[in-house]
């Protein structure tokens, strides 16, 4: 009974603990509200099973608490939308909830047949147990998934990252903890067998509440709102500079500039007039907000500005050309990726202080 009393006592602080975490994340300033809001229905699924077990703890496994089971097909689907909401901007379509919640459901229905059929217990607890074993397993892989796809994207292994991959660490212990018990309920084996037990998937919950409480104390900005995307310069507006937040050491910086340049010289991306953010990210094969990071602190410009600084040195590149000597200015323009006349004339004469044409005139006299 001495090693049951520590769970208790373990699974209490943890419950407790719990609680307190959720009013805290959801009285941080600017803080992340969709990510933290997710979290909160995930953490109260975790202290109400925490409840669940203390109860349990020391009797004999009764089925008709198998109700508890209907949290099993929740936590997949919480514990990846927290992920997501973190990692990626894809806005979450609330409507699309009941098809990760239908398992659930569908559940609650098949348990009131079950309730109604004692014999029956044993296979529908076995092939429900089961079910959510590989419901939840999906989702813990389609959230590392995520993580992987975002640590691929970035040099940095942020704070954020290692409080991500600690998480789905001790998610994935807590399925290893479940199908171990599902085993010995399978096969009939001896219950309690010393330290490890049914209860293990409990113990393991606590830990993750006492991590997740750990970065609440140490690295808050977890669960704040990340830094806002840089929005690039607007091509006709002139501001004074600003001083630029780095996001990359030295090295970093220099990797992903390099990349960037081989790509602008080798592919000529800008000779595309539609080309946007989106397009040239997927080239560099990273996301829109590292991209724009990428050309703002390693150029210190926006994207068009970049862009069109580029086209603007083809266009000079082209007029020297003989090949294109019958060129009227506005058709070079148009070669070197421009759409337009006047957004032509206007970035060539932010960039070179005057006209194209007396640009033009000034080399063949020079």
């Amino acid at each position: 009974m001495g090693s049951l009393s520590w769970f208790k006592i373990l699974m209490v602080l943890g419950g407790l603990q719990g609680g307190f975490l959720i009013v805290a994340i959801n009285r941080l300033p600017k803080r992340n509200k969709t990510a933290n809001r997710i979290l909160t229905v995930f953490l109260i699924l975790i202290v109400f099973n925490l409840l669940w077990q203390i109860k349990q703890v020391g009797q004999e496994v009764n089925l008709i608490g198998v109700i508890q089971d209907v949290l099993f097909f929740l936590y997949g689907p919480f514990f990846y939308f927290y992920i997501r909401s973190l990692l990626t901007t894809t806005s979450i379509n609330y409507r699309k909830w009941l098809l990760h919640l239908l398992p659930s459901l569908v559940y609650i229905v098949l348990l009131f047949f079950m309730l109604n059929a004692p014999k029956y217990w044993y296979f529908s607890w076995m092939l429900t147990a089961t079910a959510a074993l590989v419901h939840s397993t999906i989702y813990l892989i389609k959230s590392y998934q995520l993580i992987t796809n975002y640590r691929k994207k970035t040099f940095n292994i942020h704070t954020q990252l290692k409080y991500l991959q600690t998480i789905t660490i001790l998610m994935g212990i807590c399925l290893v903890a479940a199908l171990y018990a599902v085993i010995l309920f399978t096969f009939n084996m001896p219950y309690h067998l010393n330290f490890f037990n049914y209860h293990i998937s409990g113990l393991v919950a606590s830990f993750m509440i006492y991590t997740l409480g750990y970065f609440a104390v140490l690295s808050p900005e977890v669960f704040k709102l990340p830094p806002k995307e840089i929005v690039p310069t607007s091509l006709l507006t002139k501001t004074s500079p600003t001083p630029v937040k780095e996001y990359f050491t030295q090295e970093e910086l220099q990797a992903w500039t390099t990349k960037l340049e081989e790509i602008m010289r080798s592919s000529k991306p800008y000779l595309n007039p539609t080309l946007t953010l989106d397009d040239l990210s997927q080239m560099l094969d990273t996301d829109k907000l590292m991209t724009s990071r990428i050309i703002h602190e390693g150029f210190q410009m926006g994207f068009y500005d970049f862009i069109n600084t580029y086209r603007v040195d083809y266009f000079v590149q082209l007029s020297q050309d003989k090949k294109y000597q019958h060129y009227t200015t506005l058709a070079l323009a148009y070669e070197a990726g421009f759409n337009a006349k006047s957004t032509f004339h206007k970035v060539f004469k932010k960039l070179k202080n005057m006209t194209p044409t007396a640009y033009l005139k000034s080399i063949k006299e020079s």
